[in-house]
């Protein structure tokens, strides 16, 4: 084992900085230790892409690692995060109207960039031009929605009204009520700027990347539809633009079973899906490279790791669910509890550390297993009871109990097990007793600890 440095609390702060951000979409370090997995070499940054995956795979890290290596590109980046639209997809829903939703995001989207390109001066040439017809087709009044999309790109609304776009988008409303006028709106919109955005898409090679779609339960199915919509419609723009148009779209994996299940997204059979895998190797070398980024060449990250808090990563995959962001929020908790007293022993640093790790996954899961379940305290709860193993007429028994309490009343049994083996919350334990197969709880469901979350 290599000699740990001198100076641990300073070696500390540094590391804890590198495993500080969760999400690829905040962490400005990331080409320090982005970890080329074999899934990412399998994508090509000349193709279109619909990179899927449960919550925290790194899809986010992923898209935007293709997107550097794009040649020169128009690239037009949309948010689609469902809380900000909650009420266009809600009357898009209700009037079966995700079509001319999706086309209006894409469209302001592709304003707003040639707003921001433009870099608040007009110029002779293609894009004074374009804002000059679009200043002739008197658009109005989508102040709403734009107001919500120039919070999404920063400071674009300033460079907006530097270029006086503002004056072609009216943030008057009509005197109708928003929820009777927005699609109707939109589909205005829509019709008049088509042909604009076309000849843009149609100038140089565009990239549509479509990201943050992470949607609350209540708006999963709104979500999941709007995802197909805007999936088909960009598969079709791709054809009728000659290739011009590609686009990359990270869509997570609990709105993809949504979808398939209404057949809003067609099954991905294809080359166009990419789920997001990591081998364990790989998802170890994530972590020591961290590491490396932050100590000296001659330190050990394993040997560093085990010093400060007990760690061996070897240890860790049952405990992480194959998932990048897990890997980081449990190294990340044991070193901050080492931060927080330096004083500690390892050991007692890794137990404080999964035990908060613990917490937060299973807050994790239940979030995720509500997108398209219910019940999940409640399973949790006979979970926890389970000493050891539990067999599966007894699991039965005990989830039938929940029903007849009126809780997973439109759940059969065996589907309600398949999803507890999906998320890993069982997992069959070693040979069989008696002929009958007997399950074992997660272990992260004893350290969470039943106060914490019954």
């Amino acid at each position: 084992m290599n000699a740990i440095s001198s100076s641990p609390s300073q070696e500390l702060s540094k590391v804890v900085e590198m495993f500080k951000a969760d999400d690829g979409r905040d962490d400005k370090n990331i080409d320090s230790y982005f970890v080329e997995t074999d899934c990412f070499r399998r994508l090509s940054p000349e193709a279109s892409h619909v990179i899927t995956g449960r919550y925290g795979s790194g899809k986010t890290a992923f898209v935007r690692r293709l997107v550097r290596r794009q040649a020169k590109v128009q690239l037009i980046s949309i948010s689609l995060r469902a809380d900000l639209f909650g009420e266009e997809l809600q009357t898009a829903n209700a009037n079966n109207e995700y079509g001319t939703f999706a086309q209006a995001l894409v469209y302001l989207h592709t304003l707003y960039g040639l707003a921001e390109s433009s870099s608040g001066s007009l110029t002779t040439g293609d894009k004074a031009a374009l804002i000059g017809e679009l200043r002739a087709l008197n658009l109005q009044p989508y102040g709403d929605l734009i107001s919500r999309l120039a919070a999404a790109v920063g400071q674009a609304v300033d460079k907006v009204k530097k270029l006086d776009v503002a004056k072609v988008f009216s943030i008057e409303l009509q005197q109708t009520t928003a929820t009777e006028i927005n699609m109707a709106r939109y589909r205005q919109m829509c019709l008049k700027i088509q042909p604009l955005v076309y000849r843009q898409f149609g100038r140089g090679r565009t990239l549509v990347v479509i990201d943050e779609m992470d949607a609350p339960a209540r708006l999963a199915k709104q979500t999941s539809a709007l995802i197909g919509v805007l999936l088909r419609w960009l598969k079709e723009v791709e054809r009728t633009t000659n290739g011009t148009l590609r686009f990359l779209l990270a869509v997570p994996e609990d709105l993809l079973r949504i979808g398939l299940k209404s057949a809003e997204i067609y099954t991905p059979g294809q080359d166009l899906f990419a789920e997001v895998k990591w081998a364990p190797a790989e998802l170890e070398q994530l972590v020591l490279d961290r590491i490396r980024a932050a100590l000296s060449a001659k330190i050990s990250p394993s040997d560093w790791l085990l010093a400060m808090c007990s760690l061996k990563l070897g240890e860790l995959h049952d405990l992480t669910f194959g998932r990048p962001r897990n890997y980081i929020q449990l190294v990340r908790n044991c070193l901050r509890a080492k931060l927080a007293d330096p004083t500690r022993d390892a050991s007692t640093c890794r137990d404080i550390g999964l035990r908060d790790y613990a917490r937060q996954t299973l807050l994790w899961l239940q979030a995720e297993w509500q997108g398209t379940s219910d019940g999940f305290s409640d399973l949790l709860e006979l979970l926890y009871e389970v000493e050891n193993v539990i067999s599966t007429d007894k699991l039965r028994v005990s989830i039938d109990d929940i029903r007849k309490r009126g809780i997973l009343s439109q759940r059969g049994l065996g589907g309600i097990i398949q999803d507890l083996e999906k998320w890993r919350l069982i997992k069959k334990a070693k040979g069989v007793k008696g002929g009958k197969i007997e399950y074992r709880p997660h272990p992260l469901i004893k350290l969470a600890g039943q106060s914490d979350f019954i």
